[in-house]
Order: C-alpha cells, then structure tokens, then sequence
C-alpha cells in the first residue's frame, strides 16, 4: 500500500500562528503519497496569507475558503472532493508525527478488514510547557455503550489520531453532522461513526 493516496482534510480558523507547522507535518510524512486539501473557515487573521506562502511550490495542497460555517463543515467540504483511499482530518493546531501514516498504512495492509486505525498521540499543555503521552484505550465492553457513555473516562481520542478507509462513508455521504452545531462535535462524529462501521 505504499503507493495508496491517502487525502489529508486540513481545517483553519484564526491559526495563522501555528498552521504552518501543521503543513509542515505533513510535507514531513514519510508516506508520499498524499493530498493535503486546506479549508480555511473565514479566518479573518493572515491564516490565508500564510497558507498560500507555504502551498505556493507544491501541487498536493489546494486550499478551500468559506465563510465561517463551524469546523464541521469545513470538514465535511474537504471531504467532498477527496480524492484518497484513505482520509485523515487534522486540525491547523495540530500536527503528525512523521511516520503516522506510513505505519497506519502497514496495520491496514495487515488487517484488511479493518475500516479505521486509530494511533496514540500526544497532548501539549502550554501553560505548564510540556508533553503528555496517551495511549488509546482497547474498546474492551459493548463498543457502542462505551462510546456512549465512557467518552471522557479513558476512550477519547483526537480526530487527528485516525486514518479511515475511504469505504466507511457512501458516495453522496459526508461524514459530519451538518444539522448540529453544539460542542463535542467530534463526539457525535464518532457515534455515527461506530454505525456505520457496524454496518459495513
């Protein structure tokens, strides 16, 4: 699967501060294989002049911008013309490891029954200047039950952190909840997720 594109979602919102080092993660990756596809959701910070300066060389980015309509859907409009086998979203604050997706592509190579992987990451906390590690925690229970209602006790895991195989979602389907807008977005993308993936 080396070969395998894999279509990077990147969303901004007012990170003109920390974007680059997000794009820079990617260029990083030691699979090359990919496209990085940059939605801006109405930044309204030089995010769009940084973007640009950083993509100006490079064919694999195309960068996207909206009015701003909520992570969501910023999300939902990269996915929209994603090219990849394989998608992976990551926010403009945060960034990969440079072998992630090189290593996610051997555990689908080696289960290809699998629709998602899911990597353990790091958290920074910038008031106290240091790293934490956090290991994902196996779904040991009913899978739906702990997502349900074990998401904040050891099962919560940052979108960044998994690389979905491009069949969970249908042709005419995007993966966000358009109609909700409230917190723990992600959340409810993972409850749907787990359907979906019940049902494949």
């Amino acid at each position: 699967m080396e070969n395998t594109l894999i279509s990077i979602i990147v969303t901004c919102y007012n990170q003109a501060h920390c974007i680059a080092n997000a794009l820079e993660s990617v260029v990083a990756q030691t699979h090359t294989n990919w496209e990085c596809i940059i939605v801006d959701d109405g930044s309204m910070d030089t995010s769009a002049a940084v973007i640009n300066e950083f993509i100006k060389d490079n064919t694999r980015f195309t960068y996207l911008f909206q009015d701003n309509q909520g992570v969501s859907r910023a999300r939902n409009k990269g996915f929209t013309i994603a090219m990849g086998y394989f998608i992976n979203f990551l926010d403009g604050d945060d960034t990969f490891l440079p072998n992630k997706l090189n290593e996610q592509i051997q555990v689908f190579e080696q289960n290809p029954d699998i629709a998602i992987c899911i990597c353990n990451h790091n958290h920074y906390y910038e008031k106290e200047n240091k790293y934490a590690y956090y290991e994902f925690e196996t779904l040991v229970k009913e899978p739906l039950e702990q997502l349900l209602y074990g998401w904040h006790n050891g099962v919560a895991f940052p979108i960044h952190a998994v690389l979905y195989h491009r069949s969970v979602w249908g042709v005419n389907e995007v993966p966000f909840a358009i109609d909700y807008s409230g917190r723990s977005e992600d959340w409810i993308f993972n409850i749907l997720l787990l359907v979906l993936t019940f049902m494949l």
